[in-house]
């Protein structure tokens, strides 16, 4: 009589033919990235053919012959040669502009260029051809192109500007105007700090204000007689020299709280706001102090490290 076939058997023989019926793991197709890589290959080929027969192998050989009209550039080679803006601004047709203001900075250009202001006298409009001979002699710092200026007012703008573009007090001795000839010697001599400039002004307003300025030292707003330009030379000076003593012989109220505000701002000292006469700005003040305070506090940390004892306290 046949043996039983037990149920481990029969499970075993299901497990044999699931795994013969399992389909097999497909394997990675590469054909399309052959493909597409082929591609690549021939368009390269391809360019290169081309330009090989467009242009010729001194076009590559980083020398100018062949009949270029520069290194590789030009002439039998199918690259271009850039114009340089000396020879644009040379071969410029300015007087084929129609807007007045691109013409005339197109003359200053060209004029620049030749080192000449000559261009300028072919705008026949004399408010641009000022503009032109201005413009030219603040560009290359040349004060004799001022002289052709034909309004006083215009030439002496001309002057000042080359003067301070130059730090030169020579040139601001052209300037025919008193006040703008001050203005000038004021200009130079506060960017100086050149005291013997600001003794040259005129008005002694404006040279005690230069001395305040240039030398530092608010003693001389007091030779000032009139008292507005007085007030505004220790409102001025207080940026330099912030101190509360150069606020007290102020007399008008408005600009004695500017000054307060300026030298606590300064000294990041908030108890001086308690001293304007205007209480409304205390608080504009307060918030100014704070800011310079954070200001300074970062400026030390980036200097010298996060120091806790280097941080400025609340005065």
């Amino acid at each position: 009589m046949p043996a039983k076939k037990t149920g481990k058997s029969n499970t075993k023989k299901k497990k044999e033919t699931a795994e013969t019926k399992a389909p097999a793991k497909p394997e990675k197709d590469y054909t399309g990235i052959l493909v597409l890589l082929g591609v690549v290959i021939v368009v390269a080929i391809a360019a290169y053919l081309l330009m090989s027969s467009r242009d010729p192998t001194s076009c590559f050989n980083g020398k100018q012959d062949q009949g270029e009209e520069n290194v590789d550039c030009g002439g039998p080679c199918s690259k271009p040669c850039q114009t340089s803006t000396t020879n644009a601004q040379q071969n410029q047709d300015c007087g084929s502009l129609t807007e007045i203001t691109a013409k005339t900075r197109c003359y200053v250009d060209k004029a620049a260029t030749q080192g000449s202001d000559s261009e300028c006298t072919k705008l026949s409009d004399i408010f641009y051809r000022n503009m032109c001979y201005r413009l030219y002699a603040s560009k290359t710092l040349d004060s004799t192109s001022c002289a052709n200026i034909n309004t006083t007012l215009d030439a002496d703008e001309c002057y000042k500007d080359v003067a301070i573009s130059k730090q030169d007090v020579g040139v601001c001795d052209k300037v025919s105007d008193e006040a703008q000839r001050d203005t000038c010697f004021f200009r130079l001599g506060f960017d100086t700090k050149n005291a013997d400039i600001c003794n040259k002004i005129i008005s002694t307003a404006s040279k005690y204000r230069c001395l305040a300025l240039a030398k530092k030292d608010y003693t001389y707003c007091r030779m000032i007689n009139e008292t507005k330009g007085r007030d505004y030379c220790f409102e001025r000076t207080s940026t330099l020299v912030p101190v509360i003593d150069v606020c007290a012989d102020i007399i008008n109220p408005s600009i004695k709280d500017s000054c307060t505000m300026t030298v606590a701002e300064k000294t990041i000292n908030s108890k001086l706001c308690g001293n304007l006469s205007n209480s409304s700005l205390e608080k504009v003040c307060g918030a100014n102090v704070e800011k310079a305070r954070e200001q300074m506090t970062n400026m030390q940390q980036q200097i010298l490290g996060n120091n806790t004892q280097l941080a400025l306290q609340p005065a």
